[in-house]
């Protein structure tokens, strides 16, 4: 999307979108992911959630860390 956005505008406004995802400091999952995750994810996607409990999300997939995240 950040691509189409930046061949619609002219080089002043692409300079204005490119800053805006520009974070200072840089995005993590310490500062953004853990959060993000907590509050969109683990409700279904948690390993201590009962089987019933997870929204039809499968007991293998377990988004609790950073290293489940990534596998």
């Amino acid at each position: 999307m950040l691509i189409l956005l930046l061949f619609a505008c002219g080089e002043k406004e692409a300079d204005t979108a490119l800053s805006l995802c520009v974070h200072d400091p840089p995005l993590s999952y310490e500062n953004f992911g853990k959060s993000y995750m907590d509050m969109h994810c683990t409700g279904c996607h948690g390993s201590e959630l009962p089987p019933g409990h997870r929204v039809g999300a499968p007991l293998s997939v377990n988004l609790d860390s950073y290293d489940l995240v990534l596998d």
